[in-house]
């Protein structure tokens, strides 16, 4: 009887102690807000790209102590942001995309109360259409997408990672623009979405 009411002492006490703790420890860890720009030329809704590309970032992101500003949020403030200064993302003339000043990323971080801003900017430098190898097929859509990764630190005010990937993919047949554009992020995510180096 003595062993039994130990065991149950030990047991209450443990989740007790974790129970106090963990909350604790959630709090402390370095909080990563995630945001994707995608090109508005490129696809109908980019809801779904974006998607892809975020849930992708947070799987990886998973070897890290880190917690995620959910993406649904980060998105809602990264557009209130984007409308309530003017800006103006899309650069045709340099088909820079979006390329966010580091005042951006910290003044939107502040709002999410996160310590870093991993942001990747998607923008297609360069679309064909060419005769598809097999006649029946009509014309294939090639076109060369950029990722841009940047990892922003708010303590350290500078950018971590500055990193650049070009991604050439084609589709044939109907909407295949838009198709080969989701064909090159699929190839990021799984070819050169790599975040094992990150400084977390």
């Amino acid at each position: 009887m003595k062993r039994i009411f130990t065991a149950l002492f030990v047991a209450v006490f443990g989740i007790l102690l974790f129970c106090n703790t963990a909350p604790a420890a959630a709090a402390d860890m370095p909080k990563v807000m995630t945001l994707v720009w995608i090109s508005p030329e490129a696809v109908n809704d980019e809801t779904k790209t974006r998607n892809m590309i975020n849930d992708a970032v947070a799987q990886k992101l998973q070897r890290y102590s880190v917690a995620i500003v959910p993406a649904d949020r980060s998105q809602e403030i990264f557009d209130e942001y984007i409308m309530e200064n003017d800006l103006v993302p899309l650069d045709n003339a340099s088909m820079r995309g979006f390329a966010p000043k580091k005042a951006y990323l910290k003044e939107m971080a502040a709002q999410a109360d996160a310590d870093y801003v991993l942001f990747i900017n998607t923008r297609i430098t360069n679309k064909a259409a060419k005769a598809a190898w097999l006649s029946w097929a009509g014309f294939k859509y090639e076109v060369t997408t950029l990722f841009n990764v940047l990892l922003y630190s708010v303590a350290e005010d500078k950018y971590l990672v500055n990193e650049k990937v070009s991604v050439k993919e084609n589709a044939a047949g109907s909407s295949s623009t838009e198709r080969a554009f989701d064909k090159s992020c699929e190839t990021f995510i799984k070819k050169h979405l790599d975040l094992d180096h990150l400084p977390l």
